[in-house]
């Protein structure tokens, strides 16, 4: 959430409305539906002001806000906000923006118990999806046909479109999108009394569970390990600068030392000089001495 917040903050002194306006919905988001009702509701509709005629993710925070107001059972202001945002939805020509909120009146009809419009509104959901040919959707669409039918006391349908699900779960290799329908399918299928086929499904469903489980082990080894090496590289460098600043050290050492040597070397050589230059300018006066008593003593001597 840090980031969004610095993103939002950069947004705003840039003047960048769409930077603020993603980072406020991402904020909303990581805030959840238990947080501060005001705030959730203030940073979605500001999302939704600041993308402007970016429709589809206008539409897109208008639905979060949905979700949202479905979530606290405040339904009407929830089925009015996503009126906006199917408003906003066909106007940026998104299929899956139009798509996410078909899902969201969907979900928000079956709560309140209006299975019929929200069959209907299921039936919009996948109208709008043939073209996709998503496996993955159209299990969702039996998935929650099924549930809507079970839940309205018509078991035929339900074990129908129950059915249509297991078929095409049978035949898609098991992964996260398939285990979730591995629970459902069990749940109806004891329902039935089908025992045998409740207990093959409840198992493949703990598998996945299981296997979730290692997964997320897997991914927090990961994480550890990346942080180790992050760590190990971290050491390896602080170990190369202080290395490397104790060689900066040794080398100012020797050559502060070599300075010095060479400083003493010079005083040294301008003393030695100093002191030539006093014997040389001593042996000139003596010697000039000498002959000065040489001339006198020819001086002295001539009659």
């Amino acid at each position: 959430m840090k980031l969004f917040k610095e993103a939002e903050h950069y947004g705003l002194m840039a003047n960048q409305s769409l930077t603020v306006a993603h980072a406020r919905y991402h904020i909303a988001q990581c805030l959840g539906y238990y947080a501060d009702k005001k705030e959730v509701v203030s940073l979605l509709k500001a999302a939704a002001e600041g993308f402007g005629e970016d429709y589809a993710d206008r539409a897109e925070a208008l639905r979060e806000l949905g979700d949202f107001y479905q979530f606290h059972k405040q339904f009407d202001s929830a089925a009015y906000s996503l009126d906006q945002a199917m408003t906003y939805a066909d106007q940026s020509g998104s299929t899956e923006a139009k798509r996410n909120v078909l899902s969201a009146f969907h979900t928000m009809y079956f709560n309140i118990g209006d299975y019929e419009k929200s069959a209907d509104y299921l039936n919009q959901f996948w109208q709008s999806s043939l073209s996709d040919g998503d496996a993955h959707l159209l299990m969702y669409y039996y998935h929650d046909m099924g549930n809507i039918y079970l839940e309205s006391g018509d078991l035929d349908s339900a074990d129908y479109y129950y059915s249509r699900l297991e078929e095409l779960v049978s035949q898609t290799e098991p992964n996260e999108d398939t285990w979730f329908y591995y629970g459902v399918l069990s749940d109806f299928a004891e329902e039935r009394g089908d025992y045998e086929t409740a207990c093959k499904y409840g198992c493949l469903y703990e598998e996945g569970g299981k296997l979730r489980e290692m997964e997320q082990q897997g991914n927090n080894l990961e994480l550890i390990s990346h942080k180790y090496d992050s760590e190990v590289m971290r050491n390896e460098l602080n170990r190369k600068i202080i290395i490397k600043q104790r060689i900066i050290v040794i080398v100012s050492l020797v050559a502060t030392l070599v300075l010095a040597a060479l400083l003493v070397s010079q005083i040294r050589l301008a003393r030695r000089r100093k002191r030539e230059a006093q014997i040389n300018a001593e042996l000139f006066h003596f010697k000039q001495q000498n002959q000065d008593l040489a001339q006198k003593h020819i001086a002295f001597r001539m009659p």
